[in-house]
């Protein structure tokens, strides 16, 4: 998928006319940061993408999610399965165990498992396969048994 100048040019727009100091897209396996020199307010903005662009899969929408969540320790790429082609190292309903291997994130060409801290059922995966992740970015939901 080639990046759209059309689309990056109404996101750059989009960022000057609602002074937000930086937007966030993603499409497929393609990530665009745009930051501006300026300062922000101290509201909050949000930012909806146009219709043109790609919607991210039902399991990695923004919606809200109930229970724990697994959150990056770092800043890296994040991959959900041990190689490629390989399946998941977890799935959506899948049970869980503390200590269990949830995904790998690889920054500097070292790899690091990211292991859960708790025990019960993987309500979400909240970010997509080979995605950039930064420091605290929400990996997973966890639905604690009850």
């Amino acid at each position: 998928m080639a990046i759209d100048y059309k689309e990056l040019k109404k996101l750059a727009t989009f960022l000057r006319e609602e002074k937000m100091q930086r937007i966030k897209v993603s499409m497929d396996k393609i990530q665009i940061e745009l930051e501006a020199p300026w300062e922000s307010s101290n509201e909050t903005n949000t930012f909806t993408p146009p219709a043109s662009m790609t919607v991210p899969p039902e399991e990695t929408s923004t919606k809200a999610h109930s229970g724990m969540y697994i959150k990056s320790p770092m800043v890296g790429t994040v991959y959900l399965a041990p190689e490629p082609g390989a399946e998941p190292f977890v799935k959506v309903g899948q049970t869980i165990r503390a200590g269990d291997t949830v995904c790998v994130i690889e920054a500097m060409k070292m790899f690091t498992k990211i292991k859960s801290e708790f025990d019960g059922v993987v309500g979400a995966v909240l970010v997509e396969n080979e995605s950039a992740v930064e420091y605290a970015t929400e990996l997973f939901t966890i639905n604690p048994n009850v």
